[in-house]
């Protein structure tokens, strides 16, 4: 049947073998008696989509198939989707012998197709979109090629760098605190061995006065006795400072203990809190632009049938998923 000038056409492989296609509708033939070829519309449109900010740079296909009887008034293109063809599949020639029905008035004037295909873009330009993977803590993107473990693996690997870099100020922080203790300490520790070295040399001293008194009673001198008592406040008072400084440095161990847990049930949140935020994804949807949606294929495409039987009781089946 002649298609009009400037109209491509395509003739549609027979996708669906014929045994299947008598399965599917409950027909005992053993083979077709011949094949027949319907028109109807076909609309493929190729769409980029090419966005820097979401790594995005990709080419989905769009495909929808409508019988001559859906053309009439508003074509509801989504009702008639189908999976794309592809490149060469069109390409190939009818089955020989086989018979055409005649082409309806609905794709036999030009003016009619050129306006159905501007429909058809301005419904890909409004319906059609790619999922792009999202995670909003992390500022990252990724492509709809990328499974979701794949983009989670992503996300994990950045947000352990910027758990290590939040964790390393605390550490740098929890640092400084912990080395001005640790000079505290430091100088606790001189005080103690000083301490400790005034209060041998006191005890020294105690007993030697000890020694002095008990000969110095038997001389009569009150004096000795006197001395003593004062070497022993001295030996107390030592000894006093000498727990003191112990109580300090022990306080001071403590204190720079409990930094050094606090830091690490810090580090242990920050690290569990990027985690968290690591598995939050989401995919949301980028829309195209109009200069970016191009017919890949527009016209009258030949439908295959297997024909079973002849005259009225002939069926027809179709070839095609």
């Amino acid at each position: 049947p002649a298609v009009p000038a400037g109209v491509e056409e395509y003739v549609l492989p027979a996708a669906l073998a014929f045994a299947e296609a008598a399965r599917r509708a409950g027909v005992q033939a053993a083979e077709p008696d011949g094949i027949l070829y319907r028109p109807e519309l076909l609309a493929q449109a190729e769409v980029r989509f090419a966005r820097r900010k979401y790594g995005l740079n990709t080419v989905l296909k769009t495909a929808a198939l409508v019988a001559p009887a859906e053309l009439e008034g508003l074509v509801r293109w989504e009702d008639h989707a189908r999976e794309p063809f592809d490149e060469g599949v069109l390409d190939g020639r009818p089955a020989p012998d086989a018979r055409w029905e005649e082409l309806p008035a609905e794709l036999a004037a030009a003016r009619g197709l050129a306006k159905l295909a501007r429909d058809f873009k301005e419904a890909v330009y409004r319906t059609a979109s790619a999922e792009v993977w999202h995670n909003p803590h992390l500022k990252l993107y990724g492509g709809p090629e990328l499974s979701r473990e794949a983009f989670l693996a992503r996300c994990r690997k950045e947000a352990e760098w910027k758990a290590r870099e939040e964790a390393e100020k605390q550490r740098r922080k929890y640092e400084r605190r912990v080395a001005a203790l640790k000079k505290k300490l430091d100088r606790e520790l001189r005080e103690l061995a000083e301490d400790e070295a005034e209060l041998s040399r006191r005890k020294m001293e105690e007993m030697g006065g000890y020694l002095d008194t008990v000969i110095g009673l038997f001389g009569g001198r009150k004096r000795a006795l006197t001395g003593a008592l004062s070497k022993r406040r001295m030996t107390a008072r030592a000894k006093e400072d000498v727990e003191e400084s112990k109580a300090e440095i022990a306080a001071l161990e403590k204190e720079i203990q409990a930094l050094l847990d606090e830091l690490e049930s810090e580090v242990g949140a920050i690290e569990d809190r990027w985690e968290e935020l690591a598995a939050d994804v989401e995919r949301i949807p980028v829309t195209p632009y109009k200069k970016d949606i191009a017919l890949e294929y527009f016209g009258v495409a030949w439908v295959p049938y297997y024909v079973v039987g002849s005259g009225p009781t002939a069926r027809t089946l179709r070839a095609l998923e």
